[in-house]
């Protein structure tokens, strides 16, 4: 058995345009470019308010206040026109930027021997929707021997198979299950297990996240779209 500690640190109160009236929300969020893979400076040039004061705060957290401190990191973002049931995110369990390679079960994501371990800087801001993001706490214990068997003899992924653990089994009995609210900011690692939340009424959600330690190469794009995902958790990915 391998044991993972999920860990979600919440820090909150930093964000101080996340808690504005909710019409001005919306037009923030609205306003907002899509990042891909973005420097933090390119990422502070091109973002609007919400994402200048989510980088000034990562770089109190992280660094030493200033934008320059988070060199070496990695900001994605994006944000949603959301109606009751629609998900915005991954809704299934799984953790963020796990390395992968052709070596390992055809390119799953490895935890149990990972090339690299990322850290994570995660932010929803909500206006009206309710979809946030639900995080483990606590210990996460998988049985490495039977997902790999299980993807060698059913191509059963990754995410797929803890996914229906931790729901339906004891992997992660001893966990506390935490949902930060809408502006908070969440640290966390490549071990730390969450899912999203389908939305529960319309409205719209702006996500943005920075990464230390990816092994991705910066990318600095600028999206106009969003993906969205299914609500049947047990299709993988």
């Amino acid at each position: 058995m391998s044991r993972h500690i999920s860990d979600a640190v919440i820090h909150s109160n930093l964000i101080p345009t996340a808690h504005q009236a909710q019409t001005s929300l919306i037009s923030d969020i609205k306003a907002e470019p899509m990042l891909f893979r973005a420097d933090p400076a390119f990422a502070f040039v091109h973002g609007d308010l919400l994402t200048m004061d989510f980088l000034h705060a990562a770089a109190t957290l992280w660094g030493d206040g200033t934008i320059e401190s988070l060199k070496g990191c990695i900001v994605d973002s994006r944000h949603h026109m959301l109606m009751p049931g629609m998900v915005p995110c991954i809704p299934g369990w799984h953790t963020d930027d796990a390395p992968r390679s052709k070596d390992y079960c055809d390119g799953q994501p490895n935890i149990f021997d990972p090339e690299y371990e990322t850290r994570h800087l995660l932010c929803v801001v909500d206006a009206g929707t309710g979809s946030l993001t639900e995080f483990l706490r606590g210990p996460v214990d998988l049985d490495r021997q039977v997902i790999e068997s299980h993807h060698t003899a059913f191509g059963t992924n990754f995410y797929k198979a803890v996914d229906s653990q931790i729901e339906y089994g004891s992997v992660a009995a001893d966990c506390e299950r935490v949902t930060p609210l809408s502006g908070d900011i969440v640290e966390f690692d490549v071990h730390s297990w969450h899912r999203g939340v389908p939305a529960k009424a319309r409205g719209f959600r702006f996500f943005i996240r920075i990464t230390r330690n990816s092994k991705h190469k910066v990318e600095n794009e600028l999206r106009s779209n969003a993906q969205v995902y299914i609500t049947d958790t047990s299709y993988g990915w």
